[in-house]
């Protein structure tokens, strides 16, 4: 099982990054909203979600019109698995 993680993010680096840079916003965010600003916690994460995804479609700009290289619908999947992945990290139920 090890191995199988190891090749699997040697093989999709950028997915990883991907992941953890949305991941890291989110919370970063959310944190801020909180602690700088007195937000309520939903309104915190809900916050936190815009930006790290609002993050994450700037990458994939800057990709396409800066470094002119594709549009990764992949990538984009990363960075919402990121924010997915911090969301049950806060333990936060939407329903």
């Amino acid at each position: 099982m090890k191995k199988l993680l190891i090749n699997l993010v040697r093989r999709h680096k950028d997915k990883a990054y991907h992941f953890f840079c949305c991941y890291t916003a989110m919370l970063t965010f959310s944190a801020i909203a909180i602690i700088k600003f007195g937000a309520p916690v939903q309104w915190s994460v809900n916050f936190g979600i815009a930006m790290a995804i609002l993050v994450g479609v700037l990458k994939e700009f800057f990709d396409l019109y800066i470094k002119k290289s594709k549009f990764s619908i992949a990538d984009l999947v990363a960075d919402v698995l990121g924010v997915g992945g911090a969301i049950l990290l806060l333990g936060v139920t939407y329903g």
